[in-house]
């Protein structure tokens, strides 16, 4: 109930890729179903002003949600698993599916048919009749600790360029394609999942020192598959870009040293050239959060904030060696 709690509140207010960082939501303030606010019309009652942001999904997710959630699993255990009994019909299969939305979504997500149980398909001794697992089936051992025989840390250096809007002498708001150098480390957690970091430094092209370069650190995940010659990830880093001479609103054309909010999403190719010898390859699109002003539909009363924040796309791509101990 926690976990979704603080799911739903970073969903509804978080930084980058929740209702309020796409589009701004409640950067502005309306009257519903006449524009913005203060905004009236003679002869009608309108709805107080609001800058839709829905104050009662903060509770309504964790509570109703949570409840939900417990039904779901009570229907099964009480309705559903004694009439079914150890039946595997497609029949009850369907009904187990369309009876539990929240698990069949879960199932969805883990690439998982709708009406998968662990409890159904993994228990080693037979139907274990409630949601609690007492035995899961052990997998056998030599595929299981396989990648743990391989090596599981990388380091590397590589080229990386990165297409930024900046701000230096000689060019306000100029996007420029950035090119760089940086070095990743990597440690293998599971068969899937590894930590995947690295931190690029841009040297710029300003006409004064320090003048349109940037240092950029990523620390996230990547998943995916690692074959005996080639790998291939997709990866989600989130991080920082520190710009230490550029100009920002409310500054003005004054030149000061700020960070920005970074996240980077992509794909990653690697060609093993031996067994510690690696060629990597990698592209997507950094996401960071600029601060632009003050908002133009803004409303001369903020609930929130005045100013205007956009989360802006750029692309990335780097390349280089990876040693693999």
């Amino acid at each position: 109930m926690l976990y979704a709690a603080a799911y739903s509140t970073y969903f509804e207010i978080g930084p980058v890729l929740s209702e309020t960082a796409l589009g701004n939501e409640g950067g502005y303030v309306y009257v519903p179903k006449c524009g913005l606010a203060p905004c009236s019309i003679p002869g009608r009652h309108l709805k107080p002003p609001t800058n839709n942001t829905g104050w009662v999904d903060f509770v309504i997710t964790p509570t109703v949600g949570m409840g939900w959630i417990v039904m779901e699993d009570a229907i099964e255990a009480r309705m559903v698993d004694p009439l079914a009994g150890d039946s595997q019909s497609l029949t009850w299969k369907i009904v187990r599916g369309s009876l539990a939305p929240s698990r069949t979504m879960a199932n969805f997500l883990q690439g998982k048919l709708p009406w998968y149980r662990p409890w159904l398909y993994e228990n080693a001794t037979g139907r274990a009749g409630n949601l609690i697992v007492p035995s899961i089936k052990p997998k056998d051992p030599s595929e299981a600790s396989l990648w743990r025989d391989q090596p599981r840390k990388k380091i590397g250096i590589h080229y990386v360029n990165l297409s930024l809007p900046m701000d230096w002498q000689g060019c306000y708001k100029c996007r420029v394609n950035n090119s760089g150098v940086g070095a990743m480390i990597s440690y293998r957690m599971t068969n899937h999942f590894w930590f995947d970091s690295e931190v690029n430094q841009f040297p710029g092209s300003g006409s004064s020192k320090g003048s349109g370069s940037a240092t950029e650190g990523l620390f996230g995940i990547r998943y995916g598959y690692t074959g005996r010659v080639w790998n291939v990830y997709v990866k989600a880093r989130p991080g920082f870009i520190y710009y230490p001479k550029t100009t920002s609103f409310p500054t003005g054309h004054e030149f000061a040293s700020l960070s920005r909010f970074a996240l980077d999403c992509g794909g990653i190719i690697e060609m093993n050239a031996s067994k510690r010898s690696s060629f990597r390859f990698d592209a997507g699109t950094t996401f960071v959060r600029y601060l632009q002003g003050l908002d133009p539909r803004q409303a001369p009363v903020a609930y929130i904030s005045p100013t205007y924040i956009a989360t802006q796309g750029n692309f990335q791509v780097a390349t280089g060696y990876v040693f693999r101990f």
